[in-house]
């Protein structure tokens, strides 16, 4: 029994010395548990890109067909990315795909691609015409924002809402 209150004493005296620590460590297990949980697929037309290469591959394929490129930076452990995931979904349904091209990118998975697109924040929304950035956005901006982003440069509307 005293083995258990000495060591309890301890652990109490390290939390009381160190909390910023505690708590630091504390989150990264979080964030570590977040990221190991699956990213729900939320329908959509919407390509989930892995790498640099591959996004170069994309824009360089919707710069051939004359298509607006929209990417979703996203984090797995970022609520308002998870917040906006089924919204961006549903957006991705509402463009005719011969105009737009929907795309997400998991930062903490394509670090490459998040360097190359200078992501600060999550979520990012960045929108590109013959390979050109035209617009960036971080922070949801609201489906009517981001739609009028999408067809300002470009994209067509197939259906209402």
């Amino acid at each position: 029994m005293e083995v258990v209150e000495a060591w309890g004493g301890a652990a109490l005296a390290f939390l009381q010395a160190h909390p910023v620590l505690v708590l630091t460590l504390l989150f990264l297990v979080y964030r570590k548990y977040q990221a190991s949980r699956p990213w729900p697929d939320f329908g959509g037309r919407v390509r989930s890109v892995a790498s640099a290469a591959e996004w170069e591959q994309i824009l360089e394929a919707a710069a051939a067909s004359g298509q607006v490129v929209v990417v979703d930076a996203y984090a797995t452990w970022c609520p308002p990315c998870k917040q906006c995931a089924p919204l961006f979904a549903r957006m991705s349904e509402t463009f005719d795909e011969k105009s737009c091209l929907f795309a997400k990118c998991n930062v903490d998975v394509a670090t490459d691609l998040a360097r190359a697109l200078a992501i600060r924040s999550m979520p990012t929304f960045k929108i590109f015409k013959q390979k050109k950035e035209v617009e960036s956005v971080s922070g949801f901006p609201g489906e009517a924002r981001l739609q009028e982003m999408l067809v300002k440069h470009g994209a067509q509307l197939t259906k209402k809402k």
